[in-house]
């Protein structure tokens, strides 16, 4: 069963959009990126608004609701089929490490020409984008057509939860099968057919 997401009333959510956020606030920006991470994994919507620089509310918590579905279909495919691997190219799409393995592991790198941006690289290899703010860092998720970015983060949305619905079930019960719930959750998110991922080169 999916968790529930904590959520704001939305007088709240506009109220800490407006002043940067509620909960945790980063002063560096390895904290961003362990805040937004650990939001993802608790589906924390008032920390995850305190460390995301969002067009609007609407697309902060759109992005939320797909990661956190994400990250939970990962920890359960993972837990169903422990010796399954990613045979497909694209399956670790919006997949994001659990924050205890990022406040290990990330590596951040501020902007040379800018002191205010920053990239920080996950331990699986994902690449954040980070901006100072107020003397706040926050994740930059800013930038993009807002209409598109909440297309795209409901299809991966509904992707994980079809995803997470096959799990253990009918023919997956089988764990021969699992790199094929992979393949279609790829498949649904881009929104065509993959091929398997090149083997590794002898």
């Amino acid at each position: 069963m999916s968790r529930t997401v904590k959520r704001m009333p939305l007088l709240l959510m506009v109220a800490a959009l407006a002043a940067g956020g509620c909960g945790d606030k980063a002063d560096t920006p390895k904290e961003a990126a362990v805040n937004y991470c650990r939001a993802i994994e608790e589906r924390d919507q008032g920390l995850f608004l305190a460390n995301v620089q969002a067009e609007n509310g609407t697309v902060a918590t759109t992005v939320l609701d797909a990661l956190a579905e994400m990250s939970e279909f990962f920890r359960e495919f993972t837990k169903e089929y422990p010796d399954a691997k990613a045979e497909y190219a694209g399956a670790k799409v919006g997949r994001i490490p659990g924050y205890e393995q990022v406040e290990k592991a990330v590596a951040v790198e501020v902007n040379a020409d800018d002191a205010n941006r920053a990239t920080a690289k996950l331990p699986n290899g994902v690449s954040l984008r980070l901006v100072r703010v107020d003397e706040t860092w926050r994740v930059d998720l800013s930038g993009a057509d807002a209409s598109a970015v909440t297309q795209r983060y409901e299809r991966i949305k509904a992707a994980a939860r079809t995803a997470r619905g096959k799990i253990g079930k009918g023919d997956y019960k089988d764990k021969s099968k699992a790199p094929l719930i992979l393949k279609g959750l790829v498949e649904q998110i881009i929104g065509a057919p993959t091929a398997p991922a090149a083997p590794p080169a002898t």
